[in-house]
């Protein structure tokens, strides 16, 4: 089996070295019989990934496409919630188009005071917003998934509970084994 993790700086697992990002734990738990890509690049927005999604993502041919985006859309504010999830949903057609499994993955939830402290000169309004748009963004990647029929997991609420951050936008190590956790349930029950 051959999975690809695409997205931003949560996919490749800032602030840590990729063998501490969840698709490379993912990887780690399957074994052997599956083969992880992950393709995350730090402060990507949803636009950017499209631009890459076909030459880096489908041209690996694999089982299962997974999508992690939208939070630098929110946090830099170049596109809203709507914008954002209809990106997304072009780059699930396309992979369905190709008869690839896709799979929406909802980024984390944010710390909007620690973010603010942590990356000084943004303003805690701006992620305030930003953690509002995400749980919108959520919302609307779920829909798509029931209606499109392709697959979902809920790093938004998932993730809620646990509420640890490295820097208030990114997980610690160990939320990122809780994403991969959340990953790996969607991989037992469907593939």
């Amino acid at each position: 089996m051959k999975l690809v993790f695409i997205g931003h700086s949560i996919v490749r697992g800032y602030p840590y070295d990729m063998i501490r990002s969840f698709p490379f734990v993912v990887g780690e738990i399957l074994g052997e019989d599956c083969e992880v890509v992950n393709l995350g690049v730090n402060g990507e927005t949803t636009a950017e990934i499209l631009r890459r999604f076909d030459n880096e993502a489908l041209s690996e041919r694999p089982d299962a496409v997974f999508l992690m985006a939208g939070t630098n859309d929110f946090v830099f504010r170049t596109d809203n919630a709507e914008a954002a999830a209809e990106l997304c949903r072009r780059m699930r057609l396309t992979a369905q188009e190709k008869g690839l499994r896709f799979v929406h993955v909802s980024p984390p939830p944010i710390d909007a005071e620690l973010a603010n402290d942590a990356w000084l000169g943004t303003g805690i309004a701006v992620y305030r917003m930003a953690q509002e748009d995400l749980g919108e963004f959520s919302e609307l990647l779920r829909l798509d998934a029931e209606q499109s029929g392709c697959g979902f997991v809920d790093c938004f609420h998932g993730y809620a509970a646990y509420d640890r951050y490295a820097d208030g936008l990114h997980p610690t190590a160990e939320g990122q084994r809780l994403i991969a956790r959340l990953c790996l349930e969607w991989i037992k029950a469907n593939m």
